[in-house]
């Protein structure tokens, strides 16, 4: 089997055509070379009629599937759980119409993935774009692209140092290529649960995968994400629901919780072969651990007394677009931070970057005139 046939990507959509039918028709324009599933948890009827033209997008070997509508959590979680028994490859990953998946990014993560059995799930490298000055809109002229510190790969022995590192350290793995098996698995339990919460829907994803195995990250271009679309799903929560502290007051936080507690505990005790008690008590204590900051900065904010570093901040951002004194100052804060210490930040791809190359297929296709 070759490797372009031992991958499905299950694009989950709902609701967003015009973004849907730049997803399929950029991957047209590229030959996406991978099986496409497209689980539609949406009550617009057009993009059915669109990708119901198959002759339209010959480039891609895709399948539609509508499902009913995403009214709770419950039915998406129930549709990409569905979609995923579907899959008949060996590997899966799980997009959205709003991502450019780099195809080298994929094949790395198949071919990885099939050299390497005791690894259950890759990926390199999710960095982002924002179109300007509407971040709401499919395409725009002024596209400006930004490339994330790769993330660290997850390799300890044992569960237990696995879960603590992640806690440490944390970033998703939800964009990651995974053998099937364990996605199917992975969705399963969040059926089971049926959070209402997003936040908790994210984390055990990805706890649930460093509990059951090690995970490959490498700093190779992977994923493009766009940044705040009014309609993506974690904006949509956050107005609704509020941030962190908010949606741990909400009623139903400390039952889900207490399931998220459990089942990575569960994983845990059965892997490593400590009881089921210690196994709780140390998820516990490492999300305390990775809590405590994140609570920390929103109470700073709920003060009312940003530091100097922060005023300044939103005052360059507040600065118009067409003021050079931005692209000044924005530069010159970069500097400043990159010779304080030698954390690794997200940083402009521009023009003139060496690496622009490889987002410029994408930038082309955004900034074209022609769709």
């Amino acid at each position: 089997m070759s490797d372009d046939h031992k991958l499905t990507l299950i694009l989950t959509i709902k609701d967003r055509a015009p973004f849907t039918l730049r997803w399929i028709t950029y991957a047209n324009k590229i030959s996406f070379p991978f099986k496409v599933l497209i689980a539609d948890g949406g009550k617009d009827s057009s993009i059915e009629k669109i990708l119901s033209q198959t002759d339209r997008f010959s480039n891609i070997d895709y399948e539609y599937i509508r499902y009913p509508y995403d009214e709770t959590y419950a039915q998406y979680y129930g549709k990409t759980a569905d979609a995923l028994s579907r899959v008949q490859t060996q590997f899966a990953v799980v997009g959205q119409d709003d991502d450019f998946f780099f195809k080298e990014g994929l094949k790395k993560a198949v071919d990885f993935l099939s050299a390497h059995k005791n690894y259950i799930a890759y990926n390199g490298r999710i960095d982002n774009f924002i179109i300007k000055p509407d971040t709401n809109i499919p395409y725009g002229k002024d596209v400006e692209f930004i490339q994330n510190p790769a993330d660290e790969s997850i390799e300890d022995k044992t569960s237990t140092e696995r879960i603590s590192k992640h806690f440490r350290n944390y970033t998703h793995t939800y964009y990651s290529v995974y053998r099937t098996d364990v996605l199917l698995k992975n969705y399963e339990t969040l059926c089971k649960y049926n959070f209402t919460n997003l936040i908790l829907h994210e984390l055990i994803l990805s706890f649930l995968t460093v509990a059951q195995g090690i995970v490959k990250r490498e700093n190779l271009f992977y994923l493009l994400r766009q940044i705040n679309p009014k309609s993506s799903s974690n904006r949509v929560e956050h107005e609704k629901k509020g941030d962190y502290l908010d949606r741990m007051l909400i009623d139903s936080w400390s039952m889900e919780f207490s399931q998220f507690t459990n089942s990575i505990a569960e994983i845990i005790s059965d892997k490593d072969k400590v009881n089921l008690e210690q196994a709780q008590q140390l998820v516990k204590k490492e999300y305390r651990k990775y809590l405590i900051p994140i609570l920390a900065q929103q109470v700073e904010g709920l003060q009312g007394k940003p530091s100097l570093m922060k005023k300044l901040k939103c005052r360059v951002r507040g600065l118009k677009k067409d003021n050079p004194l931005q692209s000044i100052l924005r530069s010159l804060f970069h500097n400043y931070q990159d010779m304080t210490d030698d954390t690794t930040r997200p940083r402009p791809i521009r023009p003139t970057s060496p690496i622009f190359k490889n987002v410029q297929p994408v930038h082309s296709f955004l900034t074209s005139e022609k769709k």
